[in-house]
């Protein structure tokens, strides 16, 4: 940076028209403190710009590879659903399920099989718990003390 000093004279040159005008300059040169300090602080700048580019793309870094973990699990487990599900398709085009279906649904039997249909265990239980008579308590712990069943 040259900083440029002009004397008194050349400010009143238009008093004496032919008086010379002179010009002195200075030159004033940064020291070579300040050289070192600007370039410092400067490098200083630059250095904290690359810390901070670089603890960002760290940052991204680690964020994609979660993501890529999570797509990767995800995608294990879709392969093993669509495994399942091939296994499946497998299984209902075999002829054992097939046959299996038609008993179940369409009441089907194969020849010299006899179908016996078995209540639920819901209506076996009402209908047990109904034929019992009301008994007291005591007359249980009795009954259970001489060993006779019902």
């Amino acid at each position: 940076m040259f900083l440029h000093t002009v004397s008194i004279t050349n400010f009143l040159w238009f008093l004496a028209p032919g008086a010379k005008v002179r010009y002195t300059s200075k030159v004033n040169n940064f020291s070579s403190k300040s050289k070192t300090t600007v370039t410092n602080i400067l490098l200083g700048l630059f250095g904290a710009y690359l810390a901070f580019s670089l603890v960002g793309t760290i940052r991204r870094n680690f964020q994609l590879q979660q993501d890529i973990t999570k797509i990767e699990e995800s995608n294990r487990v879709l392969e093993q659903s669509n495994l399942e599900l091939q296994y499946q398709i497998a299984y209902f085009q075999t002829e054992l399920y097939k046959d299996k279906a038609a008993r179940a649904k369409l009441g089907l039997q194969a020849p010299g099989e006899s179908v016996i249909i078995l209540p639920k265990k819901e209506e076996t239980k009402q209908v047990s718990t109904s034929t019992k008579q009301k008994r007291s308590n005591f007359a249980q712990w009795v009954d259970f003390l001489r060993g006779i069943s019902e």
